[in-house]
């Protein structure tokens, strides 16, 4: 899903929650807020991309809770934020 091009501050609370088909991920530059159990149980999510020059400021409780295939790199601010999401 690119969603790179839009102007999204805020993913809601569960919005992607237990997608099944999810796989990546575009964040947009504009995201601030990654609300709880956003991406809990993608799956088949292995990656986000964007979140090098990411705005993201606040990761909700088990936003990215049981997603064993999705990889993060640690070399970013945004990244080391997601952190926060992980259980």
């Amino acid at each position: 899903m690119n969603l790179e091009e839009t102007q999204i501050e805020e993913f809601g609370m569960g919005v992607f929650y237990k997608n099944t088909s999810l796989k990546t991920v575009h964040i947009p530059p504009t995201l601030k807020k990654v609300d709880k159990s956003c991406f809990a149980y993608c799956e088949a999510l292995e990656e986000v991309i964007g979140m090098k020059n990411t705005q993201i400021e606040w990761v909700g409780d088990e936003a990215f809770e049981e997603n064993k295939k999705l990889k993060v790199s640690k070399h970013t601010r945004g990244a080391l934020l997601l952190d926060m999401g992980f259980n």
